[in-house]
């Protein structure tokens, strides 16, 4: 019975994907030039995945992971990850974008992971080490023990 939930509980490169997907249709809908990836970073904690993390990205020192733990929404999102998705950077008109596009993201991890996943965000110390990840750009990992995932989201002008 516990290995049923355990397979419940893995995240796959597909999961990546499906969160990806609904990413895009944000970033659309946003239509201001924000750009957001979901990359499957496997299996293990967040917590453990900084050296991932700068291979994928290209980062040319090391990342430490901060907790996100004391700055999530009700939705179980980081406050700044859902800035990304509601604020619009200049806007070529007056859209609001919905709040109900948070929502359903919400509600797509917490299909995927059947609990609220580990949040972190990605600090490099060295901004010369900083790969061209975007003007402004964030990267945030999440995921239990059994997968991680990062998103990576950036503004170009």
């Amino acid at each position: 019975m516990l290995h049923d939930y355990m397979d419940v509980c893995s995240v796959t490169p597909a999961d990546a994907d499906r969160i990806d997907g609904y990413l895009s249709a944000i970033a659309k809908l946003k239509d201001d030039g924000t750009s957001f990836q979901c990359v499957y970073l496997g299996e293990g904690e967040p917590s453990g995945k900084a050296a991932t993390i700068e291979k994928k990205f290209q980062f040319g020192s090391h990342v430490t992971l901060v907790s996100e733990r004391e700055k999530l929404t009700a939705q179980n999102l980081p406050e700044s990850l859902e800035r990304w998705f509601l604020d619009r950077i200049r806007p070529m008109d007056d859209l609001v974008v919905d709040r109900r596009l948070v929502s359903g993201l919400a509600d797509e991890l917490a299909d995927i992971f059947q609990r609220a996943p580990a949040w972190f965000t990605v600090n490099c110390g060295d901004i010369g080490a900083t790969p061209r990840l975007g003007v402004f750009w964030s990267i945030y990992v999440f995921g239990l023990e059994r997968g991680s995932c990062a998103v990576h989201c950036s503004w170009d002008d």
